[in-house]
């Protein structure tokens, strides 16, 4: 797989699933520009964990949920690199612990905020670009909360099924185009969220309840974000799969 030429987007790409996507796409070749909002240490490691492969790479900060922001910042990486032909939408937040009546009004706006309004506001910069090169890809990262809705999810489920919304349309406007749009929605992931999420400092001791012995990795989503963007890859449209070992088929 040569990703040579190519660059790529990637919003919160300073941690955790990002970051592994970052990382998977610049060994393929791609040069890369990671979007973070906090944490600018991470996105330092990021990048020089890419300049180390010996490819181009830049990082902005920027939160995704400041429309003017996100223009400026996708504006100046089109000028810094002159396309983008990959994006990523892996920054988000999570929610978990209130039943909807114990929901406050501004949990689920901040939610909807990190996990709606910054992929919207980010495809809607990346589309023309992609249209005028009739070529791109749009990786939306979801959750398996989709496939069960359970109590105490509520701002993240409803986020999540929006942003898997999102990205079918997406797909069906953009089909003839030459962009392709889809989800990958994981379950629990051994990240910085997924601990928090879990209330521990290690999941190791929670292997052994998962299919295959292990917990997913970030590594895991990012293989599969790979070979959506890939030419193998390219008659895949619209679809939201779900990396969870198997869970989702008990459900």
């Amino acid at each position: 797989m040569d990703l040579s030429g190519k660059v790529a987007v990637v919003t919160g790409g300073g941690r955790g699933i990002g970051r592994a996507c970052a990382r998977k796409l610049a060994e393929q070749g791609a040069e890369v520009a990671i979007i973070y909002r906090k944490k600018p240490e991470s996105a330092a490691a990021a990048r020089a964990e890419i300049e180390a492969l010996g490819r181009r790479c830049a990082t902005y900060m920027c939160d995704v949920s400041d429309a003017a922001l996100v223009a400026q910042t996708f504006a100046a990486i089109v000028e810094s690199f002159g396309r983008i032909d990959i994006l990523v939408n892996a920054a988000g937040l999570a929610s978990w612990g209130n039943f909807i009546a114990d929901t406050s009004l501004e949990e689920l706006d901040k939610v909807l905020k990190a996990d709606i309004y910054g992929p919207f506001h980010c495809i809607k910069q990346v589309l023309p670009v992609m249209r005028a090169q009739r070529s791109g890809h749009i990786v939306n990262i979801s959750s398996s909360i989709t496939a069960a809705y359970p109590p105490t999810g509520g701002p993240y489920a409803v986020a999540k099924a929006g942003l898997e919304a999102l990205t079918r349309v997406v797909a069906a406007e953009e089909t003839g185009k030459g962009i392709h749009a889809n989800c990958l929605a994981p379950g629990l992931v051994d990240t910085d969220m997924g601990r928090k999420l879990m209330h521990v400092e290690d999941l190791k001791p929670l292997y052994a309840q998962m299919p295959f012995g292990r917990v997913c990795q970030p590594e895991d989503v990012a293989n599969a974000m790979l070979f959506l963007v890939s030419e193998e890859g390219s008659y895949i449209q619209g679809q939201v799969i779900y990396i969870t070992g198997g869970k989702t088929l008990s459900l």
